[in-house]
């Protein structure tokens, strides 16, 4: 990546530019996209495991949208008494959107951790 196009993008701050090219070192580096790709899939089958067919689950890499039949602030709730951390996105979509560096290990917990999320709020 030319440095002045990435001075341009980020104000000519210096720290911003440094961070800047350290993450854009790091997201094109060999393997990370394939692995982004990789838990995204082993999310994406997961919550369908979890949650069944009457729930659309889509997205890509590892942005993840589930479409719930009600709106997702009990299931926010109580995700978050299990300590998982996710969002919403529209009226009834659950955003799921973990670090780009995650594990496989982790996702696996990430959906065991939801899952139980989901049986609390019934």
């Amino acid at each position: 990546m030319d440095a002045r196009l990435t001075l341009a993008k980020l104000g000519g701050n210096p720290f911003a530019c440094a961070a800047g090219l350290t993450v854009m070192k790091e997201v094109t580096s060999p393997g990370f996209l394939g692995n982004v790709v990789e838990r995204g899939l082993q999310l994406m089958e997961g919550l369908r495991r979890i949650l069944g067919p009457t729930h659309e689950v889509r997205g890509k890499g590892l942005l993840v949208g589930v479409q719930l039949q009600r709106p997702p602030t009990e299931l926010v709730k109580a995700a978050l008494a299990q300590g998982l951390v996710v969002g919403v996105a529209g009226n009834n979509t659950l955003r799921i959107a973990p670090a780009l560096i995650i594990t496989s290990a982790q996702v696996d917990e990430l959906l065991e951790k939801l899952a139980a999320a989901h049986r609390a709020q019934g």
